[in-house]
């Protein structure tokens, strides 16, 4: 499998470095029904299913809006855990960087939209990847897309008993807290609150991992955080702790996937 999406990942590149759309149209008419059924039924392959997926798309993102909506109706409109897993993949290879800033916030706020629907899911993990998804999205426009989400995000942090939404929840305060103004006390104190909620040392061993390989990017300028954070340190397993203190500079603290 691995093979053969190299070579239509080579042949979709081709075919849209023109920049236009006819590359997604004739992914649209010929293949988009196999790669639909394959990320609905094969989760191993939908990471490499979704990349030949956009690679017959030009990064523009009015054309990256109308993929995302032509692979929302193959489908099918009533499939949002589906859609919420694609759309966690397909944001970790969108460039920000390379749209003109006016067109981008077309593709953003598509994104949010999902954020929102995500959010408000019964299962966890489509819970988890939506958070994902906010955490790049924050990294790319800054704290100000996460304004809305503090209540949201502040509910999660009390209720939600998943250990990877506790986790995916470190990982976006994390990103707030690296993009946010540090005038915004406000913001600031909230996602604080956020943390401790999550982060303690009664927490599950794969939170108290994350939050710690996470949050140490952030302690000097959030240094609120530092007590709490050395409470969680002392209380892992000491194997546990020599293995995050060697993690170093490796770690993308940006956010990301779990």
């Amino acid at each position: 499998f691995k093979g053969a999406a190299q070579a239509f990942c080579s042949l979709g590149l081709a075919l849209s470095s023109d920049g236009g759309p006819g590359g997604l149209d004739k992914f649209a008419d010929h293949a988009l029904a196999t790669v639909s059924e394959v990320v609905k039924t094969d989760p191993a392959k939908r990471p490499l299913a979704l990349e030949v997926f956009y690679s017959f798309v030009p990064p523009a993102p009015e054309l990256r809006v109308d993929a995302i909506n032509k692979l929302k109706e193959s489908l099918g409109s009533d499939d949002i855990s589906t859609l919420v897993h694609c759309l966690t993949n397909l944001i970790f290879i969108e460039d920000p960087s390379s749209f003109d800033p006016l067109e981008a916030g077309t593709l953003l706020d598509l994104y949010l939209e999902y954020v929102v629907a995500g959010l408000g899911q019964s299962s966890p993990s489509i819970r988890s990847a939506s958070l994902a998804m906010l955490s790049e999205v924050i990294a790319n426009c800054g704290a100000s897309a996460a304004q809305q989400f503090i209540e949201p995000l502040q509910k999660l942090s009390t209720e939600d008993t998943f250990w990877e939404t506790k986790a995916q929840l470190l990982v976006v305060a994390t990103t707030i807290l690296q993009r946010g103004e540090k005038k915004a006390a406000e913001m600031v104190d909230a996602v604080v609150g956020i943390v401790e909620s999550v982060f303690h040392g009664k927490a599950s061993g794969n939170v108290k991992k994350v939050g710690v390989a996470y949050l140490s990017s952030v302690l000097g300028e959030v240094p609120q955080l530092m007590g709490v954070y050395l409470d969680v340190l002392l209380s892992m397993k000491s194997s546990d702790r020599a293995m995050l203190m060697g993690l170093g500079s490796g770690l993308n603290s940006t956010g990301g996937r779990v």
